[in-house]
């Protein structure tokens, strides 16, 4: 691993970066206590367009999170199992250790990585919900899409 913009973290913290996707896609999809295969596939999607699309600054990032994105998905389904509530309230407690984190990173590069990390709870969210599965988050989604528990800038 040899993000230069991550080079100050320890380990711990490097690893919570490159698991956020994960750990986003997880809450959002499994918000409604039901992670469905179109969710984890737009998931996977707009993490592997990200790593060519988007702000060049994150394609490194996302080349190192794709390499390990499915199976991460996998280890952090078994890891927080139960109900969508306690599941929910683990990742939560997860993602806020990022509003330590995200200010030791150069501001540009962690305001990037909250936008996309945004983009894509927001595009789960709409992977299987509304008018032919498209274009809506549930009710259960829409309260976390925000991700308003990384306070980060003027974010």
């Amino acid at each position: 691993m040899s993000i230069a913009s991550l080079s100050q973290l320890s380990t711990e913290e490097v690893n919570l970066v490159l698991n956020t996707p994960a750990l986003v896609s997880l809450l959002i999809g499994g918000a409604d206590n039901n992670f469905d295969n179109e969710e984890k596939e737009r998931a996977k999607k707009i993490v592997a367009f990200r790593k060519t699309t988007g702000d060049p600054l994150l394609f490194e990032y996302f080349n190192l999170v794709e390499e390990t994105f499915e199976n991460e998905i996998q280890i952090l389904s078994e890891r927080y199992s139960g109900d969508a509530l306690e599941r929910n309230s683990k990742i939560t407690e997860e993602l806020v250790k990022l509003n330590e984190i995200l200010p030791k990173m150069d501001h540009n590069y962690a305001n990037a990585l909250l936008q996309n990390w945004r983009t894509l709870a927001k595009g789960v969210a709409e992977a299987s919900g509304g008018f032919l599965g498209m274009f809506e988050e549930s009710s259960e989604e829409a309260h976390l899409v925000g991700l308003k528990m990384i306070e980060f800038g003027n974010n």
